[in-house]
């Protein structure tokens, strides 16, 4: 005879504090037989364990699988058909087990989208101890529905009576916005681009021809927009380079709110031109009467004849960096020294060169006539 103390297999469980005799068979009270007849039973239930449940405690029986109850007297029924099936959703069953999962872009209220319940004496139950059964799945919106709209189906909302748009987001219109128009806000449209008003009743006129070409510029246009790009070394007269202008039914304004006309591109000099000077061309002065240098930055002064300090005549001529002259002595006279062909004195030194001057001399002064 083997004795195993402490522990038993019973249906696939063990179980503690127990003696089982190996050798012999337990009856339905917890006694055992033996060939020797040497140990008396150590468990008891006083009303037997039915339909092979075995006692393994005082008054407690295990119970077969397909049976219940304090003594296994009651048999479980079983679920003869598979669940009701959700709507929006697949299930996959066994005899006891049920796996629900809702459809793509469905949900149960909980935003889950997976549920088991199973089979319980004949009835299908969830596993989830806080429910009593399972929701149908139901449709998801996203974006979700605003102002009380109820999402209907797949991203489908139901919007109120003063509502409207994809997710109800937008306030109706009393009188409801033409030609495409979308009511955004109380008596508010958001109207398609070929019209306006409030309403959106208004068809806009297109601008049939694009705009003139502005002096010194590119243009790019479309049918509702052009960019307007100053040539390299020109710019309009605020600095900048590039202008936007748009058809506004039938007519082409600036996009700028300051501005109601687009000017022609200015020539830039670079450095700016000085003393009242006008930029003609690209770092081109126009400079005034007394004024000479690339940037009008000389007075005329500084290359004055009266620095020549010559006693004789000249013939003087000069551009806006230099002023030359040729000097001539008069009749009779001689230079002091061998004159150049031609002196010059430029803006930007102010000094004539070659240097030294000659001047004019006479070999013998002039007698005045004697009357005696």
């Amino acid at each position: 005879m083997f004795v195993v103390q402490g522990l038993i297999l019973l249906f696939g469980v063990y179980f503690a504090n127990a003696e089982y005799v190996v050798k012999g068979q337990v009856s339905s009270y917890g006694s055992y037989t033996d060939n020797n007849q040497n140990k008396q039973p150590t468990l008891k239930c006083e009303v037997s364990c039915k339909n092979n449940g075995i006692c393994i405690d005082t008054n407690t029986c295990l119970c077969h699988p397909n049976y219940y109850g304090q003594h296994c007297e009651f048999k479980k029924k079983s679920c003869m058909t598979f669940p009701p099936l959700l709507l929006n959703s697949r299930r996959q069953c066994t005899s006891e087990m049920c796996t629900i999962t809702c459809m793509e872009g469905y949900k149960f209220v909980d935003g889950t989208s997976v549920a088991n319940i199973k089979c319980v004496n004949g009835e299908w139950q969830p596993t989830r101890a806080d429910l009593t059964s399972i929701p149908d799945c139901e449709p998801v919106c996203n974006p979700s529905c605003q102002n009380g709209g109820i999402c209907l189906g797949v991203n489908t909302c139901q919007c109120p009576a003063d509502y409207r748009g994809p997710q109800c987001q937008y306030r109706k219109c009393e009188i409801s916005c033409k030609n495409n128009g979308i009511c955004i806000d109380t008596n508010t449209c958001l109207c398609d681009p070929n019209y306006y008003g409030q309403h959106c009743e208004f068809k806009k006129k297109s601008c049939m021809t694009f705009p003139p070409l502005l002096l010194n510029s590119r243009r790019q246009c479309t049918s509702e927009m052009c960019t307007i790009t100053c040539m390299e070394g020109y710019k309009f007269v605020d600095g900048t380079s590039v202008a936007n202008i748009k058809c506004v039914n039938g007519e082409w304004q600036p996009t700028r709110a300051d501005l109601t006309s687009i000017p022609d591109c200015e020539p830039v000099c670079n450095p700016s031109c000085q003393n009242g000077g006008i930029c003609l061309g690209v770092n081109t002065c126009q400079c005034p009467a007394d004024y000479r240098g690339p940037q009008c930055q000389y007075h005329t002064s500084v290359c004055d004849v009266r620095k020549l300090a010559f006693n004789g005549s000249y013939n003087c001529s000069g551009d806006a960096e230099k002023f030359s002259c040729r000097l001539t002595c008069p009749a009779g006279s001689k230079y002091s020294t061998h004159p150049a062909d031609i002196y010059t004195c430029l803006y930007s030194t102010g000094t004539f060169q070659p240097q030294p001057i000659p001047h004019c001399g006479w070999n013998e002064m002039v007698k005045s006539p004697h009357y005696g």
